[in-house]
Order: C-alpha cells, then structure tokens, then sequence
C-alpha cells in the first residue's frame, strides 16, 4: 500500500490497513528515505531540512510508535531500520543526510532499550554504496565507482540483496538476543569519502 511516511495520517491508515488485512504487525522494516541536494550546509534552506528530517526520521519514529503499540499489545514485535555509514561518519556533502541517519541509529537505541520489555526487538543495519536506484548517481559515474570501491575492502558495491539477508538475519530468531545494534555494512570502508563527493558537491 502506498503512503508517504512524512505525513502522519498517511501512517496512520498504513497501520490500519494492515490491521484490517493480517490482524497484527510482526515486522516492520523501516526503510524510506531521501537526499534532496549535494553540497554544503551553508547552502541548507527550511524546506530540504524539512523534507530530509522528515522522511528519514520523523517518518521512522512515528511508523515505529504506531506498529509498536500493536507489537506491544500482540506480545512483541521486531523493527528494523535502514541507517547509512554516513551515520557514522559524515559524508562530504550529505550533512542533513548524515544528521538524520546518525538520529536513526540513536532512535534504535531508544527504542530497544523502552520496547524491551514489551518483546519488542529493534535493530538497525547501516549500508555503504548500495546498487540501487537511490545511489545510482554515484554508481553509475565510473569515477565515482572506482573511487567507491578502491575505499572499499572488498572492493566493490554491495548488492541489494545483500543488505535485504542482513534484514531477515535481524527478522529471525537467529538474532532472538540481539537489539539496539546497528549493523555497518559498507564492505570494510577504510577512507575518507571526501575525494568521492567532492567531484558532485
């Protein structure tokens, strides 16, 4: 079903249309998000740090409360977050980016250590460069990716399905002790992105 998760009454009727069709909510993945510009925070106005916060965070922690208060009333429940390496280390050019991904690690935190007690697991993974179409400004620039990849220790761009099997790892009881982590995926990132983003801020 399709909602924008910046707006709350779009989240509302998510959660109630899954209700309507499953009865409860066992998992959610929260993993909308966005990056409206490239460059310096100087140049940052109301509306990208609206748009940015909005949907990266503000969407997480709302869709969270609401599926968290049926996880809580159906005996628990599992959250998984889409953060970012840029959580962990700003990238050059991606400061309102990095802001809220470094708050969605911190919200996993929060709510991990609160919804425990309700049998409410949340954990987070934390993806470099992905190939999709999110990131496909920087993959598809063969500078860009060379770049990428020579920062890389594995020296490549994770696939898709490779964040997608940390997330049923975190979904299944083989994580059954596991909350609050956030898992950093970037394939052994060693460097600077400085270089990388410089050639598109």
């Amino acid at each position: 079903m399709p909602a924008n998760v910046r707006h709350l009454p779009e989240i509302d009727n998510l959660v109630k249309k899954s209700i309507e069709e499953f009865g409860r909510i066992d998992i959610l993945v929260n993993n909308a998000g966005t990056n409206p510009v490239f460059g310096s925070v100087f140049n940052i106005d109301e509306k990208v740090w609206e748009v940015t916060i909005g949907l990266n965070l503000k969407g997480y922690f709302f869709l969270s409360q609401a599926a968290g208060k049926i996880m809580r009333d159906k005996g628990g429940g599992n959250i998984i977050n889409i953060a970012s390496e840029d959580g962990f280390r700003p990238g050059v050019g991606l400061g309102v980016y990095s802001i809220s991904k470094a708050g969605v690690i911190m919200l996993t935190q929060v709510l991990a250590q609160e919804w425990g007690q309700y049998n409410i697991r949340v954990n987070a993974i934390a993806p470099g460069v992905v190939r999709t179409k999110f990131s496909e400004l920087l993959w598809t620039d063969p500078v860009i990716a060379k770049e990428a990849e020579k920062n890389t220790a594995l020296g490549r761009i994770a696939e898709p399905e490779e964040i997608a099997n940390a997330a049923l790892f975190l979904a299944s009881e083989a994580s059954s002790y596991m909350s609050g982590q956030t898992l950093l995926l970037d394939g052994g990132h060693f460097s600077s992105v400085r270089t990388l983003l410089s050639k598109i801020s």
